[in-house]
């Protein structure tokens, strides 16, 4: 309830002298005035984030409290006790790749698809809304079902490209060879599922969220496609350029935080202020120096250079006649260099050369995908991907530039490499696939082509090329069939 009417006025009794009004105060100066409004006024609140003070001369009666002296001994300290958790974990999980790499191509194969997993689930994490999802029939489930497709996808691929190259596994080429389809029937299936369950007031935010897992896709599979080739290629393709891009971290850690912002006080990247040239440029000198020497340290293991022939979880030891980027190749030296008192040949590893490339890519190019990783945790407000490994964060935060690194990996192998590789168990293992005329047919046109070589080598003219003999000893062409 509201308040009362007011009380009546108190007027005099009748026949009483009222009592006189009390004197009116002497005039105050106008800047006494000004100083009383002043001190009746709230003070300004404290700018947000900024602690506030009280001034003394206007309200002595109040305390300032002590102010937070920042200590540089416990900011070292936390510094310092960062770095230790780092190396620790850091050793730990150089030590897990090690294992893991001894373990063979197929435990490395695993170990990269639960990584994939675990990379994915990290990613879609970032965008998601349990309030609004929870209103979604199966949208979580659609979401791990494009991930499973495209998995199945993607190495289903390689496993019938091994099988048909590998004679011993042909036996399962008849049921590889249909795998694209069944991954275009679980596609379908997936895309009008996805239709079906938009609901009217939520379309935008799940198209919204079926963008970003299509995005998510192609960083975390897209990019990786290629990887098991790498691997069943020979681990070295997957050890080196993961271990160039470690160096390039490491380097870009230890040199920015030495000589940060000394030489160049622009900043490498608005989006992440911790970046800083002298970071950048450091790393890079440190990254092409380690590709140099470490790729010749790992040509001398079998077990990296060679490729793998046998499928099994065991670890087994392989013998192989090296590709011959692993073997010594004498390089003339260019006369500019040699002017500066180097000799006119040199002896080195040509994966010493590829090494520098390698260096280069994972200096220049790889750190953005780092950078690409700052921004999407900046525009979601997250610190780290995840909390899974101290130190760390998550996988994402230490794969960041790992993806269009073993992507680079698997495009200049197939380029400058594997073009030199001429593997006869793979020859023999497609003749294998042929029907035994054809093979009779490929057998006879060896036969003849090897004879045409060897003649033209001690000097005796050759039939031309697709001239052949018959049983008869006479000549005819052979037919498109034979061909």
């Amino acid at each position: 309830p509201g308040p009362g009417p007011p009380p009546p006025l108190a007027l005099p009794e009748p026949g009483t002298t009222p009592a006189p009004c009390p004197p009116a105060d002497p005039p105050v100066p106008a800047a006494s005035m000004a100083d009383d409004h002043a001190a009746d006024e709230p003070a300004p609140l404290p700018l947000r984030g900024r602690p506030s003070t009280v001034s003394v001369d206007s309200q002595s009666d109040v305390e300032e409290e002590p102010r937070e002296v920042p200590n540089p001994a416990a900011k070292s300290e936390t510094r310092l006790q960062k770095l230790l958790t780092r190396l620790v974990f850091g050793s730990i999980m150089t030590l897990m790749l090690i294992g893991v790499m001894k373990a063979g191509a197929l435990c490395v194969a695993i170990t990269v698809m639960l990584f994939q997993a675990e990379l994915f689930r990290e990613l879609v994490n970032v965008r998601y809304k349990r309030a609004k999802e929870k209103e979604m029939p199966l949208f979580r489930t659609l979401q791990w079902t494009w991930f499973f497709v495209a998995m199945f996808f993607t190495y289903g691929d390689f496993a019938h490209t091994f099988c048909m190259e590998h004679q011993r596994l042909q036996w399962l080429t008849p049921f590889t060879q249909y795998h694209s389809y069944v991954t275009f029937g679980m596609y379908s299936a997936l895309f009008v599922a996805s239709v079906i369950t938009l609901k009217p007031g939520l379309v935008r935010f799940q198209l919204t969220q079926l963008m970003w897992t299509v995005v998510t896709l192609c960083l975390i599979v897209g990019q990786c496609k290629f990887i098991a080739y790498n691997i069943f290629e020979g681990l070295f393709w997957i050890l080196f350029p993961m271990s160039v891009v470690i160096m390039n971290d490491v380097g870009a850690y230890f040199c920015g935080m030495s000589m940060g912002k000394r030489f160049i006080k622009a900043p490498f990247f608005q989006l992440s202020p911790n970046k800083t040239w002298e970071g950048f440029l450091g790393s890079a000198v440190c990254t092409m120096v380690f590709a140099f020497f470490f790729s010749a340290h790992l040509a001398g293991y079998k077990n990296l250079v060679c490729p793998t022939e046998n499928v099994t979880l065991l670890p087994v030891v392989m013998e192989c006649v090296p590709n011959r980027v692993f073997l010594p190749a004498e390089y003339t030296v260019p006369m500019w260099l040699a002017s500066f008192g180097l000799p006119a040949t040199v002896t080195l590893l040509p994966i010493q050369l590829h090494g520098l490339v390698y260096g280069l890519f994972a200096s220049s190019v790889a750190p953005f995908g780092g950078l690409m990783a700052s921004a999407i945790k900046r525009a979601y407000g997250i610190k780290d991907f995840d909390s899974l490994i101290p130190g760390h964060g998550g996988v994402m935060d230490r794969m960041d530039c790992q993806l269009i690194m073993l992507l680079f990996a698997y495009v200049h192998y197939n380029t400058f490499v594997r073009s030199q590789a001429a593997n006869i168990s793979r020859l023999l293992a497609a003749a294998a696939l042929l029907s035994p005329e054809d093979q009779q047919v490929l057998h006879r046109l060896l036969g003849e082509q090897l004879a045409r070589t060897t003649a033209a080598a001690i000097g005796v003219g050759a039939a031309p090329v697709g001239v052949v003999e018959d049983a008869g000893g006479g000549t005819g062409a052979g037919g498109p069939e034979e061909l």
